[in-house]
C-alpha cells in the first residue's frame, strides 16, 4: 500500500512539473522510474528509513504482465473508448481499421523477416517481437494534441488506431505463441479464420454487453453512483467474459463496450451524471497510466545492465525497420483507401504526425513481460524480446514524444482556422467591451477612485477597439465559412437543449437518443454540405425511415402491429420535442450567435430554422389529423411534465428562502416523484386498423347493415402507408383496387396530378378492363387503405349492385378524362 499510494503521489506531482519543464508527462514518469530503479540497482544495501521502505515496497509491488493486461489495460482502453467521439470515429473507420489491422500485420511480417536476418532467433520469434512492438500507445501524443489544440480529425485517427490495434497485436501474439510452442499448426487460411473469430467475436461480445448495460442505465433513474459503478463492471466483465469464457478478444470486447456506452450512454442519463462518469474514468485512466510508466521505468536499469553490443546493433536495426515500415504504410499504402473513395483523403501534414506519433507503451510492455515471465520460452528468447521491446519503447518515448510538439507547430496544426480565429477575435472584442462597462459600474458602486478605475477600464476598451479596427479592415472570411460556423454553433446548442430537456424530465431517454442521432446527422450535413447538407439532414430526420417501413411490412404481412405502433408513438413524441427545441433555439440561441456573426447571417439562419420549424409542424399536424385522440393524450402528458417541473422549481425556491424546512421539502419532493411515476409510462397508440371501423368510415359502406359490413370485411385487407410511399406504379399489372378510409393520395395524371381523399377509391380500371395500371399513385400523408384483391372483386360487385354502379360510373368518367 505504501508503494502504490507513494507512486500515485509522486505521479500527481510530476504532472505540474512536466508542464513547467515542457516535456511529455509520460516521459517524465519514465525518467523518475528510471532514477528509482537506478538507485536501487547501484546501492548494495537498501537505505534505511522511509525512502528505504518505499524502495522495498516498490520491489514487492512489482509489475507483471497479468497486472498490466487484466488490471490496467481494460481500464485504459475503456476510458479511451468512452471519451472518443464515436460519430467522428465512424467517419474515419476505414483508415483506422486499415492501420490497426492490415498495417499491424504488415509491420509484424516485415519487422520479423528483417530481424530474422540479423539475429540468431527463429522467424516465428522475430515475428512475435514484430507483433509486440507494432501496438501503438498514444497517451503522450494525445496529451500534446490537447495542449496544442490539434485538429479533431487528427486526434481521432491516432486514438482510433491505437484502440483497435491493441486488440490486433494481442490476437497475433496469441497465435504466434501457440505456433512457437507447437500447440497447433496454423496455416494461412486457418490463421486468418482464427484471427477473424477472435477479433470480431470480441466485438460482438462487447456490443451485446454494452447494449445490455445501456438498457439497465435507462431503467435506473436518479442513482448516479450506481450507474458509474455499473460501467466499471461493464469494462471488466466484458473483458473476462470474452477472454476467459468465450476465448475471443477481451480487449476488443472492452473497446466495443466503451464505444457503445459513449454513443448511447449520454442519452440514458442526465448530463451531470454523464460528466461525473467521464471524469471518474479520466481519473482511473490517469492513475493507471501513471503507475504503468513509473513501474516500467523502474525495470529499465536492470534490463540495460545486461544488454551487450550485439543486442544494441539488433535494436538499431529494429528501430530503423519499424520506422521505415511505418512510413511505407502511412505514405504508401494508406492513400490507396482514399484513391478507392473508401475514405476522405488524409493530408500530408496529418500523415506525417501519424507516422511520427506512433509511440509504444503499455500493451507492448505487457506482452513483453508475458514472454519474460513464461518459463516455456527459452531464457535467451525472454531476454531477447524483453530487452528489445524495452529499448524500442524508450526510443519512441524519448525521441518521438519529445519532438512531436515541434512537428505539429511546423505544420501549423496548432493554429485555429481562419473562421475560428475570426470568431475568437470577435468574442474577445465583445467580451472586452462588456468587461470594461462592468468594471466601470463596479468601481462606482465601491466608491473607488476614478483614476484607478479608468486605468483598468481603458486597457480593456483599447483592446476591444483594436480588435474592432482589425475586423473592419480585414476581408474576413467567406459567407460559406460564416454559415458553417453559425450552423455548427446552433447544432451544438440543439444538442445541449436536448440534454437539458432530458435532465428536466421533458424527454424520455429513448426519445433523447433518437434526437441525439438526428443531431449527429445535422453535424455531418453541415460539415459536408453547408446549408444544403443541413437541410438534407433534417428532412431525412423527418422522413419515415427503413425501420418504419419494416414495421409497416410486419403489420402488412403478419398482422403484427406493436412495433409499428411504437414507431409512430416515438415519432409523435420526437416531433413534439423537436418543435419546442427548434423554437427555443430561434428565440434564445439565435440572438447570441448574431452578436458574433452579424445581422445578415442571423437573418439567413433564422430563415433556415423557420423553414425547418414549419416542416416539423406540418409533420406533426398530419399525425394529429390521423390520430387526434392520441395527440391529445401526449400533449396532456407533456403539459403535466411541465407542471411538475414548475412545482419542483417553486419548492426549491421556497427552501432556498428558508420558507419551508428540509423535512417539508423532502415530503413535497416525494409527492412529486409519485406524480412523475404515474405519468412516466407513455400511453399506447391504437393504430385504429380494425377492419370493421375502417369499412364503416368509407361512404360506400357506411349505410350498410352490420351483417353486410361483416361480409365485406372478410374480403377487404387493411394497410397503413407512409407519406411518399408509392402504392401502385404505372404499367404494372393490376391485382387489387383500393378504398381510402383516411388520408390523401396523389394520382400522377397529366398535365396535372389529381388528389383523392377519405372515401375515394382507385385502381378499379385495371380490374374492370383488364388493363395495366394507368398512373402512379403515391401517398401524400399517412393513409389507411382497404384493399380489394382481384379474386374477390367480382364476388363483391355481384353481391352489391349499388357499389358496382358507382365503381363502373367513376371508372368510365376517369377513362373519358384520360
Amino acid at each position: 500500500m505504501f508503494g502504490l499510494f507513494g507512486l500515485l503521489a509522486l505521479a500527481a506531482l510530476m504532472l505540474p512539473a512536466a508542464r513547467r519543464l515542457k516535456i511529455p508527462y509520460t516521459v517524465l514518469l519514465v525518467i523518475v522510474g528510471f532514477a528509482l530503479g537506478g538507485i536501487d540497482l547501484v546501492l548494495s544495501h537498501q537505505p534505511v528509513g522511509m525512502f528505504g521502505d518505499f524502495l522495498g515496497s516498490l520491489k514487492e509491488l512489482g509489475v507483471t504482465s497479468d497486472m498490466v493486461l487484466f488490471v490496467f489495460l481494460p481500464a485504459l482502453v475503456f476510458e479511451s473508448a468512452l471519451t472518443i467521439d464515436v460519430h467522428r470515429l465512424i467517419d474515419d473507420l476505414a483508415p483506422i481499421l486499415f492501420l490497426a489491422i492490415i498495417g499491424l500485420l504488415i509491420s509484424t511480417f516485415v519487422v520479423g523477416i528483417s530481424l530474422w536476418g540479423v539475429s540468431q532467433q527463429t522467424l516465428l520469434v522475430c515475428m512475435l517481437l514484430g507483433a509486440i512492438i507494432s501496438a501503438t500507445d498514444p497517451v503522450a501524443v494525445v496529451a500534446i494534441f490537447k495542449e496544442l489544440q490539434a485538429p479533431k480529425r487528427l486526434v481521432i485517427l491516432v486514438e482510433g488506431e491505437s484502440l483497435f490495434n491493441d486488440a490486433t497485436a494481442i490476437v497475433m501474439f496469441t497465435l504466434l505463441s501457440a505456433m512457437i510452442f507447437q500447440e497447433q499448426k496454423v496455416g494461412f487460411l486457418s490463421g486468418t479464420l482464427a484471427f477473424v473469430k477472435v477479433f470480431f467475436g470480441g466485438m460482438a461480445v462487447g456490443y451485446l454487453c454494452g447494449i445490455g448495460t445501456v438498457y439497465v442505465l435507462k431503467w435506473l433513474k436518479k442513482l448516479p453512483l450506481v450507474k458509474t459503478t455499473l460501467t466499471f463492471s461493464l469494462a471488466y466483465l466484458s473483458f473476462i467474459l470474452a477472454e476467459h469464457y468465450l476465448h475471443v478478444s477481451g480487449v476488443m470486447a472492452t473497446v466495443t463496450a466503451g464505444l457503445v456506452l459513449s454513443s448511447l450512454g449520454q442519452s440514458s442519463m442526465p448530463p451531470t451524471t454523464w460528466v461525473m462518469l467521464v471524469e471518474t474514468w479520466e481519473h482511473v485512466g490517469f492513475w493507471a497510466n501513471s503507475i504503468i510508466f513509473i513501474l516500467v521505468g523502474i525495470t529499465v536499469p536492470e534490463i540495460i545492465s545486461q544488454t551487450d553490443l550485439h543486442l544494441l546493433g539488433v535494436l538499431a536495426v529494429l528501430i530503423l525497420c519499424a520506422v521505415a515500415v511505418r512510413a511505407a504504410i502511412i505514405y504508401g499504402v494508406l492513400p490507396l483507401i482514399s484513391f478507392r473513395n473508401w475514405a476522405v483523403p488524409v493530408s500530408t501534414a496529418f500523415k506525417t504526425v501519424m507516422f511520427w506519433g506512433g509511440l509504444r507503451g503499455a500493451v507492448s510492455l505487457a506482452l513483453a513481460l508475458a514472454v519474460m515471465e513464461n518459463p516455456r520460452f527459452d531464457p535467451e528468447i525472454r531476454f531477447f524480446i524483453g530487452s528489445l521491446v524495452a529499448g524500442f519503447v524508450l526510443f519512441t518515448l524519448f525521441v518521438n514524444a519529445t519532438t512531436i510538439g515541434p512537428l505539429i507547430r511546423f505544420f501549423g496544426l496548432h493554429r485555429l482556422s481562419p473562421a475560428n480565429r475570426a470568431i475568437r477575435n470577435r468574442a474577445m472584442e465583445v467580451s472586452h467591451y462588456d468587461i470594461s462597462n462592468c468594471i466601470e459600474s463596479a468601481a462606482k458602486e465601491l466608491l473607488f477612485k476614478p483614476d484607478m478605475a479608468n486605468e483598468v477600464v481603458l486597457k480593456y476598451r483599447e483592446s476591444a477597439a483594436e480588435l474592432e479596427r482589425v475586423r473592419k479592415q480585414s476581408r474576413g472570411f467567406s459567407d460559406d465559412d460564416n454559415t458553417v460556423v453559425g450552423l455548427t454553433d446552433l447544432v451544438h446548442q440543439e444538442r445541449e437543449t436536448i440534454l437539458k430537456y432530458y435532465e428536466e424530465g421533458f424527454v424520455d431517454s429513448s426519445i433523447a437518443g433518437i434526437l441525439q442521432k438526428r443531431v449527429d446527422d445535422l453535424f455531418d450535413g453541415v460539415r459536408t454540405g453547408n446549408t444544403k447538407g443541413y437541410e438534407t439532414a433534417w428532412r431525412k430526420g423527418l422522413a419515415f425511415n427503413r425501420y418504419d417501413h419494416f414495421a409497416a411490412k410486419l403489420h402488412r404481412w403478419f398482422g403484427y402491429s406493436n412495433l409499428l405502433s411504437q414507431r409512430l408513438a416515438d415519432r409523435f413524441e420526437a416531433l413534439i420535442s423537436q418543435r419546442r427545441i427548434v423554437s427555443d433555439i430561434i428565440l434564445r440561441s439565435l440572438p447570441e450567435v448574431g452578436v458574433f456573426l452579424g445581422k445578415e447571417m442571423v437573418d439567413l439562419l433564422n430563415q433556415l430554422l423557420q423553414t425547418r420549424l414549419a416542416a416539423i409542424s406540418e409533420a406533426l399536424i398530419l399525425l394529429r389529423l390521423q390520430y387526434p385522440e392520441y395527440a391529445a393524450l401526449l400533449e396532456k402528458r407533456y403539459l403535466s411534465r411541465i407542471a411538475l417541473r414548475l412545482e419542483s422549481a417553486e419548492f426549491n425556491n421556497l427552501l432556498e428562502n428558508s420558507l419551508i424546512s428540509k423535512n417539508v421539502f423532502q415530503d413535497l419532493e416525494n409527492e412529486l416523484e409519485e406524480k412523475a411515476r404515474q405519468i412516466e409510462k407513455r400511453p399506447r397508440l391504437d393504430l385504429g386498423l380494425i377492419p370493421e371501423k375502417l369499412v364503416a368510415r368509407v361512404p360506400f359502406f357506411s349505410d350498410l347493415s352490420i351483417d353486410r359490413i361483416q361480409g365485406i370485411v372478410g374480403l377487404l385487407k387493411t394497410r397503413l402507408v407512409f407519406p411518399g410511399e408509392k402504392i401502385i406504379s404505372k404499367g404494372d399489372r393490376g391485382d387489387a383496387m383500393y378504398f381510402i378510409s383516411s388520408g390523401c393520395v396523389e394520382v400522377g395524371l397529366k398535365p396535372e396530378p389529381a388528389h383523392l381523399g377519405s372515401g375515394d377509391f382507385f385502381g378499379e380500371i385495371a380490374l374492370l378492363k383488364d388493363l395495366p395500371r394507368t398512373a402512379d399513385v403515391t401517398a401524400k400523408g399517412l393513409c389507411d387503405l382497404l384493399i380489394l384483391y382481384a379474386r374477390d372483386f367480382k364476388p363483391l360487385l355481384d353481391s352489391h349492385q349499388d357499389l358496382r354502379e358507382i365503381i363502373e360510373r367513376v371508372a368510365k368518367e376517369r377513362l373519358g378524362n384520360d
